[in-house]
């Protein structure tokens, strides 16, 4: 196979660090965050106490007792990020020209090259099969709870207090032999004299103690607040178009006689037409010299006002307009609100569905757990990124055809995510103590067992509502996301880009708003995780 130009320019290892760090830079913050929440359930656990109590320091309880413990949901964690890597990587093969293997398989997708692409999708499927296998694997390497090939409990000697096996007539005693033996004292509880607090109460008031929280929480509800009035508050509608008034600068009333938003740009011209720009300079920054292959020219380098110049002193595009000159505020607002409607709709579905299979899969294990995870790695290893192309070819684009996109596999991280915590609580003496009571199999679920991993599940929830403004602005890149003339965050920042060099502002106010709402939701999870985590009650 002969080598092309440019699979040898990438056969350096040097050209691989930037796609390295633009793939690996969210697996770190995702893997973090896990063990993050890991952590602070497993260091209020009974044996992190009793190992202080023996004297260990505080490192290394950490290191030798609460990490292992805590590593138990990296491997899901893992399989997850590197399916989520093999199917991302197109973005970012086609952004830094990588020839790799989702590109030959978009290549083959659009050449119509059905072998080609049916080999390359089973060989993402075997890989993801491998890596779910090693995934199971490695539980019982690092949960200390499983222990391989150990004695059974049939095996082990049941012991006094003082180290004196019991006998076999004590062990194997017939029921009829018990006695049950009262007190005619009769007991009652102690008064309850401090007041009494509910967990909703207490779950509030541990959500308001975080002061971070309470401001991520704000921003939150302001960006939702502004995706629902936003659209509504600017004179001019997000479809109004006005190509006279195109790439035009921000400009806000007030703030334009401090200097700043007051639509002024920077331009250079010659100074045989600096005339044609007098009534609207603002500052003359000086003489430049222009370069080029035609000779050496001076250029005057001056600060005019753009909406004078064009003759319209009294509009006001506060965060400017776009090449077809339509107000990027209101235009911003809405696709806010496309994006976040996207997203909520996207996680409700995937938690619902994700809840129910997890749900059943992690409370009963078993044959219905084998089935069930094997029928799910074999969907889960399709490639999500090229299935969404085949599903958007298919059906279109628009709101209801990503929404199928993205449940479509979506669903699968949440079942995991439950699963791996119903595997978790199921076995706890509180469980046991309600089975033997006699509550049934679905009580014991929704009273006993989701209440404690509610905070990991809102944790997950909380980063797939930005994971999925992600994943739009990746397809509004490739040009498969939501389509003009309706506006999405992922398209602004696509049609920013495009222009980026020339029209900086056009990118500013959708990345702000894509970054205070990447962080707010994070930070916003965080704290729901430890409010709704019942071992922290106070």
């Amino acid at each position: 196979m002969l080598e092309t130009e440019e699979s040898l320019s990438w056969s350096k290892f040097y050209s691989m660090i930037l796609p390295i760090m633009a793939l690996g830079f969210g697996g770190i913050a995702s893997i973090a965050r896990t063990l993050r929440a890991e952590l602070a359930e497993v260091l209020t656990m009974d044996f992190m106490l009793l190992a202080r109590a023996k004297g260990l320091n505080y490192h290394q309880t950490i290191l030798r007792h609460a990490l292992r413990n805590s590593c138990v949901p990296l491997a899901s964690t893992f399989l997850y990020l590197f399916l989520g890597v093999l199917s991302s990587s197109l973005v970012i093969e086609q952004i830094f020209g990588v020839p790799g293997l989702s590109k030959t398989l978009l290549q083959s997708i659009n050449g119509k090259d059905h072998w080609l692409t049916m080999g390359i999708v089973i060989f993402y499927v075997l890989i993801g099969l491998l890596m779910a296998i090693l995934a199971d694997l490695s539980y019982g390497v690092v949960d200390p709870r499983i222990r391989m090939g150990g004695k059974k409990m049939t095996d082990r000697k049941i012991c006094m207090e003082d180290g004196t096996p019991l006998s076999e007539e004590l062990i194997h005693i017939e029921k009829p032999e018990f006695e049950l033996v009262q007190r005619e004292q009769e007991i009652r509880d102690v008064e309850f004299k401090t007041e009494a607090v509910s967990y909703g109460k207490d779950v509030f008031r541990r959500f308001l103690r975080s002061k971070t929280t309470v401001v991520a929480a704000c921003i939150t509800l302001f960006i939702i607040l502004m995706g629902i009035v936003g659209p509504y508050i600017s004179p001019y509608n997000y479809l109004e178009q006005n190509v006279e008034l195109k790439n035009m600068p921000p400009r806000i009333q007030g703030l334009e006689k401090l200097g700043i938003f007051d639509g002024s740009e920077v331009i250079e011209v010659k100074k045989d037409n600096l005339s044609e720009y007098e009534d609207c300079i603002i500052k003359n920054l000086g003489t430049v010299t222009d370069k080029s292959a035609f000779g050496t020219v001076e250029m005057e380098r001056i600060k005019i006002n753009m909406y004078k110049y064009k003759g319209a002193d009294d509009v006001y595009y506060w965060f400017g307009s776009d090449n077809l000159g339509r107000d990027l505020f209101s235009r911003l607002w809405q696709g806010t609100r496309v994006s976040l409607i996207l997203a909520f709709a996207v996680v409700a579905i995937n938690l619902t569905v994700g809840l129910i299979v997890g749900a059943i899969c992690g409370y009963y294990g078993g044959w219905v757990d084998l089935i069930i995870q094997r029928l799910m790695d074999v969907i889960w290893n399709i490639p999500s990124l090229p299935l969404t192309i085949l599903l958007i070819m298919l059906f279109g684009s628009g709101i209801l055809p990503l929404m199928l996109v993205f449940c479509l596999t979506g669903w699968m991280g949440m079942a995991n995510g439950v699963r791996m915590q119903f595997y978790r609580y199921k076995n706890k003496e509180y469980v046991l103590a309600a089975r033997t009571m006699g509550a049934s199999d679905v009580r014991i679920m929704l009273r006993h067992v989701l209440p404690n991993a509610v905070g990991t599940i809102i944790t997950q929830c909380a980063l797939s509502v930005p994971s999925v403004v992600f994943q739009e602005a990746g397809l509004s890149y490739l040009g498969l996301g939501v389509q003009a003339p309706n506006p999405s965050i992922g398209m602004l920042l696509s049609d920013g880009q495009k222009a980026l060099l020339d029209y900086p502002f056009m990118i500013v106010s959708p990345g702000i708003v894509i970054v205070f709402l990447m962080l707010a939701f994070n930070l916003l999870g965080n704290g729901l995780r430890d409010a709704f985590n019942p071992t922290l009650r106070q």
